[in-house]
This record gives structure tokens, C-alpha cells and sequence, in this order.
């Protein structure tokens, strides 16, 4: 359990990055739930308000101990786009169709004059 002092957003970037390492470890198995993996961690992102920009940093280490920050888990989220090259074909097919999914949702949030999420 987290101490009581821990703020919201940090209890935030700890459920992605506990989503993301999910996603590293069992990717193989997701299937359809690559699709709410994702959108949680889209909705995570729009939420703290956090930017992904390239990076060149070195890998962080997938569930380690301790805090993490928007740098960090960018920087996950990264390396598991980079990761999913080794992800049998139809794992692959699952993540991939879970991307096309979330951006056409974006896509008709845009359209309907709702906030673009991206």
C-alpha cells in the first residue's frame, strides 16, 4: 500500500507504469485487452498533462522499485513501442489493431467538436 502522503498523480504514474510492465511481460497474451491497456495509459498521459518527445536516454529497468516520473515512464512507453517487433504475428495484429482503435476514437472525439486526444 502507498503511503498516505503520496499524491494522485504519482499514484497515477505508478498504476502505468505497473500497466506498461504488464504490457512487457504479457504482451504475447493481451489480445483484446491491448486496447484498454492503452487507453488508460493514453488517458494517463492527458491527464498529467505529459508530452512524449523523442528520446535518447538508456533504458529504464521494467519494474523497479520505487517513484517514477513523466520522463521515466515516457521513456517506457518508448521502449515497449521499440520491444514490439519481437511479439509473435498476431500479438503484433492485437497491438496493432488496438492503435488503429484508439486513434479512430480520437478521431471521432475530434469530429464531434470533443477535445482531441493524442
Amino acid at each position: 500500500m502507498l503511503p498516505m502522503d503520496v499524491q494522485i498523480p504519482s499514484k497515477k504514474l505508478l498504476c502505468t507504469r505497473c500497466l506498461l510492465s504488464i504490457a512487457f511481460c504479457h504482451g504475447h497474451v493481451l489480445g483484446e485487452a491491448w486496447f484498454p491497456l492503452l487507453q488508460s495509459v493514453q488517458t494517463t498521459f492527458i491527464t498529467l498533462g505529459i508530452q512524449l518527445t523523442e528520446t535518447t536516454s538508456s533504458e529504464v529497468e521494467v519494474g523497479a522499485p520505487g517513484l517514477i516520473d513523466s520522463g521515466q515512464l515516457t521513456l517506457l512507453l518508448h521502449q515497449l513501442c521499440q520491444n514490439s517487433r519481437d511479439l509473435a504475428e498476431d500479438s503484433f495484429l492485437d497491438l496493432l489493431n488496438a492503435l488503429c482503435r484508439l486513434v479512430e476514437e480520437c478521431a471521432i472525439d475530434a469530429g464531434q467538436g470533443k477535445e482531441a486526444v493524442y
